[in-house]
């Protein structure tokens, strides 16, 4: 994986997560504040929850199967860091003069 990406990954989920936390907090103020009776409104509060959670779910399901990803990544790149370390290794502590395959 890209190291840049690696190191950027953090900052873009803090940034949309302040993004997604900002709209919320924006959308529920002005419904709050609308001119509508209090019957509208909680009708208005409910079914934007409901909308709103639809899509945190999914939000959430495909920064999992992201995160999926890049565990899986990590997991390749140690079993390869791993496996050339040992080839190295072994190849030092052979006789001089003799290759190690």
């Amino acid at each position: 994986m890209d190291e840049r990406l690696s190191h950027e990954m953090p900052r873009v989920s803090g940034t949309m997560m302040a993004f997604v936390l900002g709209t919320a907090l924006g959308a529920g103020v002005a419904l709050l504040l609308a001119p509508a009776s209090g019957t509208d409104t909680r009708r208005r509060l409910r079914e934007t929850s409901r909308r709103w959670g639809s899509h945190i779910r999914d939000g959430v399901e495909h920064a999992r199967e992201g995160f999926g990803g890049l565990k899986e990544d990590t997991r390749n790149a140690v079993n390869a860091g791993r496996e050339a370390f040992a080839h190295d290794r072994a190849a030092r502590k052979a006789p001089v003069g003799q290759e190690y395959p």
